[in-house]
């Protein structure tokens, strides 16, 4: 199901910003510190796309093992999150 599916509400579409989540993420990227200023305001639903949501989610995964955040490191977990879902048994 995708994002607009989901979050149809009576035929209506909820309020998004895609550009703004786009500032966020990278600004998330581009500075340690940002996830510490939004943490207690955002979380991965507070996207409206799930591609979003899926890179907030490596974002926070990669917080809490105390990496560092940058373009490469979310990549990778991006990858990494996307090759365990390929070895699911069916």
């Amino acid at each position: 199901m995708n994002s607009k599916a989901k979050n149809d509400i009576n035929g209506k579409l909820p309020p998004q910003a895609v550009e703004v989540e786009e500032a966020v993420l990278g600004s998330l990227m581009l500075e340690r510190d940002a996830f510490y200023q939004i943490s207690d305001i955002l979380n991965a639903q507070s996207f409206y796309l799930d591609k979003h949501q899926t890179i907030f989610a490596a974002i926070h995964n990669l917080i809490n093992q105390g990496k560092p955040i940058d373009l490469i490191l979310v990549t990778q977990e991006l990858v990494a999150a996307l090759a365990a879902l390929c070895t699911l048994p069916n």
